[in-house]
């Protein structure tokens, strides 16, 4: 029996197209399980988070800790430290440590001191609000050094954790301006474009021992780092992308929790941002 037709309604352009000899039977049908089963046990882990007290970094760190894993937080200030951890889901289970990511030296200590590591994420970061010329050669280093080196340094040392794990999850916060380039943002935009290239190639360097590299590239996201910028700029910010609003930190943290518990991704910036 030929069941293919169509069904054109007034209303809309809807079309319902009947496919020839298909039989949906409750026996045999089944639906297509679309969720990566590892995503759904991917608990017990623990997980360090550099710019981990505010903003995107504490956005992931509170998505990891209520799936059930263990957060290292790590950032400059002890009292944004402390209040992050009290904030977070099972609050007892995590902990935090003072560190100035610009110092490889304090990453050595810092490692020593970490036994067991499964997910990294390097999401310490600062802004940039002003032409290039009217910056200082102290502000230009103190930007690669925190956005670019901070998340080299950090690589570095726990390379050895991961290889002794035999696999882990580096997640480094890049940012789509790298893509879409912004004026007064030219030093932020060298160090974010350097963060996508340092995570292609070391996902090439250790793919093979099942550590996977990968980056996420913001676009306008609702922080307090864009509650810094002039009005026009956040204004500007609305009208970016395509579906005209600011991405949120739900939406990032929730990408960051994909890429540490899919296996198969390594080498990939992912862009959340809108469509630009």
């Amino acid at each position: 029996m030929n069941l293919t037709k169509k069904v054109y309604l007034k209303k809309g352009i809807f079309r319902a197209f009947f496919l020839e000899n298909i039989h949906y039977k409750k026996n045999i049908y089944k639906p297509l399980n679309i969720y990566n089963e590892s995503l759904c046990f991917f608990s017990g882990k623990t997980c360090l988070i550099s710019g981990g007290s505010r903003g995107i970094g504490f956005g992931i760190a509170q998505r990891f800790a209520k799936e059930g894993n263990r957060c290292i937080l790590v950032s400059r200030n002890e009292n944004n430290l402390k209040t992050a951890i009290c904030s977070l889901p099972f609050s007892q289970n995590h902990q935090y440590y003072c560190l100035d990511v610009r110092n490889p030296y304090q990453w050595e200590q810092l490692a020593k001191k970490i036994d067991k590591l499964h997910v990294l994420v390097n999401a310490a970061g600062i802004s940039q609000y002003s032409f290039l010329p009217r910056i200082s050669v102290e502000e230009i280093k103190n930007i690669i050094s925190t956005n670019l080196l901070g998340s080299i340094y950090s690589c570095r040392v726990f390379l050895q954790h991961f290889l002794k794990n035999k696999g882990g999850s580096i997640i480094n916060i890049s940012s789509s301006i790298t893509l879409s380039g912004g004026s007064g943002a030219t030093v932020y935009a060298a160090s974010k474009a350097g963060i996508s290239g340092f995570t292609k190639a070391l996902s090439a360097e250790w793919a093979s021992k099942g550590i996977k590299v990968n980056a996420i590239s913001p676009g306008y996201v609702d922080t307090d780092m864009l509650n810094q910028m002039k009005k026009e700029i956040r204004d500007s910010a609305l009208l970016s992308n395509h579906m005209r609003r600011l991405g949120n930190i739900e939406e990032i943290a929730s990408a960051a929790f994909f890429l540490a518990s899919n296996d198969f991704i390594t080498g990939t910036t992912l862009y959340i941002d809108g469509g630009i």
